[in-house]
């Protein structure tokens, strides 16, 4: 029994899964696919490029960026700029892997001029998926009531219920799903509320890692392999529901 007992703890920790030339990254749980594979791939490709493995966990978001600012996990897949104001143990790589210009929805006959976050009417309830953090600093900042949520789904079926006036989102995952396509209630007011650029992000532990990292994504950038990355891993998401 010991023996067994011996093996099983060796296989744990000695196993090539933990070996010292893997990161190990959180994309935390964000429904847009777009977003997580492309960057996945972006920060995949230069770390083969290193000689550093690249291991990839989904946990809930705010949850996720304690962990890495914390240094439990090596650092975040794709984050909108910014985040290392609130978690300063985070450094961002130089080069955006992705970026997209997110709307408001609402149901027709709830539309007003968009000009910023602070011309929401005061009585409208922004249903959103909770933990996300541009969402939940902006009501913060111009007293939005919210209505939080697990999913983008959930979200999208108490607009269209008319449970609340508006959730925001990107013209993406409106376009591939079927169920937001045919429902001709729901419009997407413009112009957009904001436009996000998303990068890596490294926990300071790793900081010895980030010029020759940053150096390798620039190159990639400048031959279009990343806007090559993009396309491709769009394509093979198209038909993907959020």
């Amino acid at each position: 029994m010991k023996k067994r007992i011996l093996v099983l703890f060796s296989c744990v920790f000695f196993s090539p899964t933990y070996a010292a030339d893997t990161l190990f990254f959180s994309s935390s749980t964000i429904e847009n696919d777009h977003v997580r594979s492309i960057c996945v791939k972006v920060l995949e490709t230069a770390f083969n490029r290193l000689n550093i493995n690249l291991a990839v966990n989904n946990m809930p978001a705010g949850r996720s960026l304690i962990m890495s600012n914390s240094g439990k996990i090596d650092g975040e897949v794709a984050r909108i700029a910014g985040i290392e104001v609130k978690f300063p143990n985070l450094s961002k790589v130089a080069v955006s892997c992705f970026s997209h210009d997110v709307y408001l929805y609402v149901r027709a006959g709830k539309d007003f001029n968009v000009s910023g976050w602070g011309s929401i009417p005061r009585d409208y309830v922004l249903g959103y998926r909770k933990g996300v953090q541009y969402i939940e600093q902006a009501a913060q900042k111009h007293d939005i009531s919210l209505y939080p949520l697990v999913n983008l789904k959930q979200v999208f079926g108490l607009l269209k219920a008319g449970r609340i006036d508006l959730m925001v989102s990107t013209k993406q995952l409106f376009q591939i799903d079927a169920d937001v396509k045919k429902s001709e209630n729901i419009i997407m007011l413009e112009p957009a509320i904001e436009h996000h650029e998303f990068y890596s992000y490294l926990h300071k532990k790793n900081q010895h890692i980030l010029p020759k990292l940053n150096q390798v994504l620039v190159s990639m950038k400048l031959s279009g392999e990343i806007k090559l990355i993009q396309l491709k891993q769009q394509a093979l998401l198209s038909k993907r529901i959020f």
